[in-house]
């Protein structure tokens, strides 16, 4: 609350008077004409800025502080007499936490107008930075024991409201408080400032105790972005692969005489045709399969808030479509060759090479460039979760270990799959492969059973048998994946979590596995021309890639929000 008079006559005697004590009066005697303006139109003094004033220099300031102080000191004075410099700096700041009671966690104030004053650059003495300040309020005295019946009770203290956890979890005390400070200032003054501005904003009111920390580095105006060399080698290796795919292009037309494996693996004529082409096992269906399952993967991950969202509450249901689709080829293939050690291993190497090229290339964009892609409030926190992983356990990604070796310190959500930052539940039964079997177990005798019986027309079944097939695997996947939000919003007992907990993913995986077979053994009308849509060929084998770059975009999108919740 900034409490200002706008008489000049009272001045002198507000300046004398304890500014509590001053205030109280005034309401008692039903007086507010001292109290209603924020600015200082009549050359008033600023009560608000004075108390701040006070409460630095009532702090112990280090040698190294002192310029710091020196220049807050000199920021404020300047902000008194409306200097612009002064107010331009003020201004981009939040200057109190609003909207906390309803569940506002980040309060960034204006991040542009902190990083980008007309005079960052030929006015050094002037320069900002911006921080960012994590903040945890607490009761001075004891806690509440029993806990509160009606956290909304309009007569209690609001500080049982901000200890109360919602069914949301989110916690109300803990807030993200953005703020533009002098550039000479370091974290642990910053940590100073910000409990200053807090004690004198309305939530000081209420004795709060503050726990507050910058864990990052604060974000300097005026500073050309330096990179590391991770960053050129990356671009070095593109360059060095886009100059050898020109290369091989060229020397791999028909009449070349320089035609070999390596001028194969990168002509990008030959690769297009492999991806545009159209293989005739029986399994077409799968192309449309595929795509249309990464899509409502990619629609979950980037709607999940919306009206949308609520129909995949239950999306990571999605992913068991794609072990059911790994488990059915890979029994395709394997039931057609002479099973020997070798010829297995040597499948196995196939496939794990086709997956970790590209996957390695997206490790290493994230480590390397990706820091340096976008900017702002809360840009570096978000990236420094994925790039400080990236650089630290890229092999064991590489190894497709990161599931089961240091899960603390995954990369990705999609690294579950070829990891999954999150609650406990999600690093014992969601990330691991073995328990996630079920599914592609489903999928590996589907498989078994196409190959056997695609070939016979006798085996194939009528159109009526089909459409019922069908609308039987749609309907009980559809039930598995709206019976999410069930478990969600209803308590269960211990046995009932146990039974669905255990059995959600196989029958998700059968109801796909019957969808699957009613198409590719008889004629589902509209579903099997629909599903072997030629467009969906290509589509289906971009697949993976779309898998592999959509969560460093959607990440990208959200770390670049300047005002977030």
């Amino acid at each position: 609350v900034l409490l200002i008079n706008k008489h000049e006559d009272s001045s002198s005697a507000l300046a004398q008077n304890d500014p509590v004590n001053t205030f109280e009066n005034k309401l008692n005697a039903h007086d507010t004409s001292g109290l209603e303006t924020t600015f200082n139109f009549n050359g008033s003094n600023i009560l608000y800025l004075n108390d701040v004033l006070l409460a630095l220099n009532n702090q112990n300031w280090t040698e190294e502080e002192k310029p710091c102080f020196d220049k807050t000191v000199w920021w404020l004075r300047e902000l008194k007499n409306f200097t612009l410099w002064a107010v331009w700096d003020w201004d981009a700041i939040s200057s109190e936490p609003q909207g906390l009671l309803f569940g506002s966690r980040f309060h960034l104030g204006n991040y542009n107008e902190c990083m980008n004053a007309p005079w960052r650059t030929d006015r050094p003495e002037l320069r900002t930075q911006y921080c960012l300040a994590d903040i945890s309020l607490h009761r001075t005295g004891d806690p509440l024991k029993n806990g509160i019946s009606d956290p909304y009770d309009p007569y209690q203290s609001a500080l049982n409201l901000i200890e109360h956890v919602s069914i949301f979890r989110r916690p109300l005390n803990q807030l993200t408080w953005g703020v533009c400070v002098p550039a000479v200032c370091h974290r642990n003054s910053v940590v100073r400032l910000m409990g200053i501005l807090l004690a004198h904003s309305h939530l000081g009111a209420a004795g709060l105790r503050a726990d507050v920390t910058v864990p990052d580095e604060c974000q300097k105006a005026g500073v050309d972005t330096e990179y590391d060399i991770l960053f050129y080698t990356f671009i070095l290796v593109c360059s060095c692969l886009i100059v050898i795919n020109i290369i091989c292009t060229v020397l791999n037309r028909p009449a070349s005489s320089l035609r070999g494996p390596l001028t194969n693996a990168f002509d990008l004529r030959g690769n297009a045709r492999d991806v545009l082409k159209v293989k005739k096992s029986g399994l077409e269906t799968l192309y449309g399969i595929r795509f249309l399952t990464m899509s409502l993967i990619v629609i979950a991950h980037q709607k999940v808030t919306s009206l949308f969202g609520l129909l995949l509450i239950h999306a990571d249901l999605l992913v068991d479509t794609f072990f059911l689709v790994s488990g059915l080829l890979t029994a395709f293939t394997v039931t057609k060759i002479n099973v020997r050690l070798n010829i297995i291993l040597s499948l196995f190497l196939k496939r794990y090479l086709r997956l970790v090229v590209a996957y390695a290339l997206v490790i290493y964009y994230v480590s390397a460039v990706y820091p340096y892609t976008g900017s702002g409030p809360l840009w570096h926190r978000a990236v420094a979760q994925d790039t400080v992983q990236c650089r630290k356990n890229w092999w064991l990604s590489l190894l497709m270990l990161g599931n089961y070796v240091d899960t603390d310190n995954m990369m990705f959500t999609y690294d579950f799959m070829t990891n999954f930052r999150g609650p406990r539940q999600f690093q014992i039964t969601y990330i691991k492969s073995h328990t996630r079997y079920a599914a592609y177990l489903i999928g590996f005798f589907t498989g078994c059973i196409i190959e056997k019986y695609s070939k016979d027309t006798v085996k194939r079944i009528s159109q009526k048998w089909a459409i019922i097939g069908s609308c039987v695997g749609f309907t009980t996947m559809m039930v598995t994946q709206l019976t999410g939000s069930m478990v969600l919003w209803r308590e269960f007992t211990a046995i009932e979590s146990a039974l669905y907990a255990a059995f959600n993913r196989p029958i998700w995986a059968c109801g796909a596995a019957l969808f699957t077979l009613s198409c590719v053994f008889g004629n589902v009308p509209l579903v099997n021309s629909f599903l072997r849509w030629y467009p969906w060929v290509p589509l289906s084998r971009l697949s993976y890639g779309v898998y592999l770059v959509h969560s460093v975009i959607i990440l990208r999108d959200v770390s670049f929000q300047y005002n977030i919740l």
